[in-house]
């Protein structure tokens, strides 16, 4: 089997999974590069784990005429110059989300990723999640008929630790552009080619009272229409005490779909004190591990079968907007229209 050789740029928490993965579970690919800005970090995971380690200039990886594809997995103020870099240099890229945190960088790097006619994923690993999978092939089936109402709980064990919001371009983000995007994009991949075109954003920091170091709010609701006149209702917490919380239901006029937690085991301990279950798995290290194996495969099946994309840079700009939209939503208490965000 000829190996597609690929190159990793970022060797934070998600560059490392990317790195694991690809030497544990994805045979297709030779991981020839691992670059990181700062690499002395890396390179004493990668020595624990065995897993290559990391240079400091990643122009090695553009420079290489035998790399085929890049994974950005770099800071997200990064990733549009990063992407036009990759594609100037013909390379294909998988970028992790979001594309970029400024709108005219995010329709410039698709531009330029058009016109060098390379092959652009965004990570939304959560499309590739054994249950949401499921629910969206039997969505696209027909088995709920129209969907009418798309209600997703997403809640995190934990908040994002001072440094992530000291990272370049993190405080830039906030829960809507850093967090909530996975759920944006998730509405949207259930709601079977409906498109949002209007949105309403609450929230407040419950959390940490001191916003300068939270990045703004931390417990969040969402309402999102779709062209459809179907609905999307999406709460968030960066808190969450029995674990990762991650639940959705998808409402039909022929029935509903709904995915539970992940858990350990499904054993439920019955006695004279009430019932016992396990919490859910603790976070998306472990809730959404294998997705993140799947999304490679697919990107890689992609560009050696010259086939579209199962998430294409439509769907890291729509969810973008959707984040801004909230954003501007929040600040101005109102609801806000894709069409006024398309203008931007």
């Amino acid at each position: 089997m000829e190996k597609t050789v690929i190159g990793v740029i970022g060797g934070g928490n998600v560059g490392r999974i990317h790195v694991k993965d690809i030497v544990t579970s994805v045979p297709e690919a030779e991981l020839r590069y691992v670059a990181d800005a700062y690499p002395e970090g890396y390179n004493k995971w990668a020595e624990e784990t065995g897993c290559p380690k990391a240079i400091a200039d990643y122009k090695a990886i553009m420079q290489d005429p035998e790399v085929k594809a890049v994974l950005i997995c770099a800071p997200a103020a990064l990733h549009a110059d990063l992407i036009m870099e990759a594609a100037r240099a013909g390379k294909h890229v998988f970028c992790e989300k979001p594309i970029d945190y400024n709108v005219g960088k995010i329709k410039q790097a698709m531009q330029v990723a058009a016109e060098c006619g390379i092959k652009l994923q965004l990570g939304y690993n959560r499309r590739f999640d054994h249950n949401h999978a499921t629910a969206h092939r039997m969505v696209a089936e027909g088995k709920i008929g129209e969907v009418r109402q798309i209600k997703i709980t997403s809640r995190d064990p934990l908040p994002p630790p001072p440094e992530y919001f000291a990272a370049v371009g993190g405080s830039a983000g906030g829960m809507f552009l850093d967090t909530s995007i996975h759920d944006f994009d998730m509405a949207r991949f259930m709601a079977n080619g409906a498109e949002v075109v209007e949105m309403y954003a609450t929230g407040a920091a419950m959390i940490n009272k001191d916003q300068q170091t939270t990045g703004g709010v931390d417990t969040t609701s969402v309402i999102l229409k779709f062209d459809t006149g179907a609905m999307a209702i999406i709460d968030n917490c960066w808190q969450c005490a029995y674990g990762y919380d991650q639940r959705i239901e998808i409402f039909g006029s022929k029935g509903a779909l709904n995915v539970q937690n992940d858990t350990p085991s499904t054993v439920v301990l019955a006695d004279e004190n009430g019932q016992t279950a396990e919490k859910p798995l603790f976070f998306y290290v472990n809730r959404y591990i294998a997705s993140y194996t799947e999304e490679i495969h697919e990107f890689l099946d992609a560009i050696v079968n010259d086939k579209d994309v199962p998430v294409n840079a439509k769907d890291g700009y729509y969810s973008f907007l959707i984040a801004k939209g909230c954003d501007l939503s929040l600040k101005e208490n109102r609801v806000v229209t894709m069409a006024e965000l398309l203008e931007l």
